[in-house]
């Protein structure tokens, strides 16, 4: 387990791309803004954009080289789960 502390965005994040071979940030973004209103929580998309940069930055997520903006995740991320 990483000594980094991740905010609850990033680590949404990095749940929901671990379900899934590759995804597109829009699907990434739309589950995250409906977990939101079943939470009653506001969504930022501001927050949502620093969590994906700051994940990719720490080796978490990548971009997929077929489609920048289709996301995976990395062996360091599967770690964290």
């Amino acid at each position: 387990m990483s000594d980094e502390m991740l905010t609850n965005m990033e680590l949404s994040i990095i749940e929901i791309i671990s379900q899934h071979r590759d995804i597109h940030f829009l699907n990434i973004m739309a589950q995250i803004q409906q977990m939101s209103s079943i939470t009653n929580q506001p969504f930022d998309k501001k927050v949502f954009d620093e969590g994906l940069v700051e994940l990719e930055r720490k080796g978490y997520i990548k971009r997929l080289p077929s489609n920048p903006e289709t996301y995976g995740i990395t062996e360091k991320g599967r770690e964290l789960l």
